[in-house]
């Protein structure tokens, strides 16, 4: 019986099948190339996540914590690798209430990513508050699972 291992190399994914019994014969080694892919090979699959504030598609998206004032949008950007298109990337939210604990996490929806493997999700409030978004991607037949790391936005002030 062989083991599977699934290391990532830029845009290509390396899938080595390593045979478990001693004395076989050396690992066989396969790239993944354009076209059908058949198992076993798997693709590990990423998935990164940025805000901005207002409604864009443009960005400029980071990491950091965004600070709108009540009534402002943020979108959330989620970037596929590898890009795929039409598949769903589940968007899941908490918050953190007045002792400064967060609520479990739920599934609020989920947004199709396009030809270049992003999605965007766009929220606003009209209170100070504090929300956190996480991407989830369920993985497919090919691709693992991936989870982007949460981006926090902190609705605080008066409101535009």
């Amino acid at each position: 019986m062989a083991q599977m291992r699934v290391r990532q190399i830029g845009a290509l994914a390396l899938v080595m099948s390593l045979a478990l019994a001693a004395g076989t014969a050396p690992p066989a080694v396969a790239q993944a190339t354009p076209g059908p892919i058949t198992p076993p090979f798997i693709v590990l699959a990423q998935l990164t996540s940025g805000s901005a504030v207002g409604l864009t598609t443009a960005g400029p998206f980071s990491s950091t914590t965004k600070l709108p004032r009540p009534g402002e949008y943020v979108t959330i950007r989620w970037v596929l690798s590898p890009p795929v298109a039409d598949q769903h990337i589940e968007v899941y939210v908490t918050t953190k209430g007045p002792d400064g604990t967060w609520a479990p996490w739920r599934l609020l929806t989920a947004r199709l990513t396009d030809a270049r493997g992003i999605a965007y999700f766009h929220w606003r409030s009209g209170t100070p508050t504090w929300l956190s978004v996480q991407g989830r991607f369920q993985g497919t037949t090919h691709l693992t699972p991936a989870r982007a790391p949460a981006v926090q936005v902190r609705w605080l002030g008066t409101a535009v």
